[in-house]
């Protein structure tokens, strides 16, 4: 299992330092680990390999080997927040607790790659994946860019212009790689066509 770091973990770890909460950030991140191993864990029982796993700031990305049917691709995605929600009920120490509720809410945004887009992707019909995740993308990207902004002004809090900033490259990396696939199904089914 091949493990990689995305930057923006390395600006994250910075800006926390800079505020004085780089320990918050670790312990967020603990709970971090926790909700991805749901997913490895869910992951494993369904017979799906994980062959790689990148660390991003606001959770981890596990690759799965292969083409996953709708229905896992469904229980996988779904077993993080499901974990992290049920880690913010049990848990009493309420800033552990919020850690939690952040972290399931985050990753239910339907934008690629997060697990609500991996669960929205598992409702989309095959020709319409791409276009609905490329519109719903930009909208919450630039929501969070506008919030971003507003939070700055107001708060004088980056967290949020970092973010807007992050989900924007990760689902236009992602945006990327789902037309790639898009074209190599297309180019399969000619072929096989032609046959």
């Amino acid at each position: 299992m091949v493990i990689k770091i995305h930057i923006y973990v390395f600006l994250m770890m910075a800006y926390m330092y800079a505020c004085g909460m780089l320990d918050v950030f670790f312990v967020y991140y603990v709970f971090v680990i926790m909700h991805e191993l749901a997913h490895i864990l869910v992951a494993l029982s369904c017979k799906v390999d994980v062959p790689e796993i990148t660390l991003l700031p606001i959770g981890i990305n596990a690759k799965y080997e292969g083409k996953i049917s709708t229905q896992k691709e469904f229980l996988i995605s779904l077993a993080g927040p499901l974990a992290s929600f049920l880690f913010f009920r049990i848990i009493k120490n309420p800033l552990y607790s919020t850690f939690n509720l952040i972290i399931c809410l985050i990753n239910l945004m339907p934008v690629l790659p997060f697990d609500g887009g991996k669960i929205l992707n598992s409702f989309l019909k095959k020709e319409n994946k791409f276009k609905i995740n490329n519109f719903v993308s930009k909208i919450f990207a630039l929501g969070l860019f506008y919030l971003g902004i507003y939070q700055m002004l107001i708060y004088k809090n980056y967290y949020f212009i970092i973010f807007a900033g992050y989900v924007y490259s990760i689902s236009k990396e992602e945006l990327k790689k789902e037309k790639l696939c898009r074209v190599i199904d297309y180019l399969q089914t000619k072929q096989e066509t032609v046959n």
